[in-house]
């Protein structure tokens, strides 16, 4: 599966962005509700993907599903009337993030520094990862040693075709 979805670096590169906008949407109070719903549809479709392939993070990709769901709990109602019995919308009433300016500040410095810290624990686990075992990493003392110019089978020189099952 990880090939197929790798084979078009576009694909790749806009699935990853599109999970990434969706992360950034839940941050803000106001764009909640559209941040929810495009991670459901995002996580949805890496769930469907994990079942149908076998993936065995089956269910953390499910978690994800049902968090987004979980978001989307208070403004059920809201979705129900545009989507399902298409009445008018009333703007949704935003619960109060703090009672006087300054509280509203320290909880919006409070988010800013969460999310910071969750982009810096991210970028650090990429590192990690990268330099342990991607491009960063160490090669083999054995690495390069060898040029291998054919190869042969019982006597028999195969060349290198795609089409060749034996070799």
């Amino acid at each position: 599966m990880w090939s197929s979805i790798g084979a078009s670096p576009a694909y790749e590169a806009f699935i990853g962005a599109v999970e990434c906008v969706a992360g950034v949407l839940l941050f803000f109070p106001r764009t909640t509700l559209l941040g929810a719903l495009i991670a459901l549809i995002a996580a949805g479709e890496v769930f469907v993907l994990n079942m149908t392939y076998d993936v065995p993070v089956k269910l953390p990709s499910f978690h994800l599903v049902l968090l987004s769901l979980f978001l989307l709990v208070p403004y059920a109602r809201h979705l129900c009337d545009l989507l399902v019995f298409h009445r008018p919308l009333a703007p949704a009433a935003e619960p109060p993030v703090g009672s006087t300016p300054r509280r509203r500040r320290h909880w919006f410095l409070a988010q800013g520094g969460y999310g910071m810290l969750l982009v810096l624990l991210a970028l650090s686990a990429s590192y990690t990862g990268w330099s342990r075992y991607g491009a960063g990493a160490s090669k083999s003392p054995l690495y390069g040693i060898w040029d291998v110019e054919w190869m042969t089978i019982d006597g028999e020189v195969r060349p290198p075709l795609l089409t060749d099952a034996i070799r």
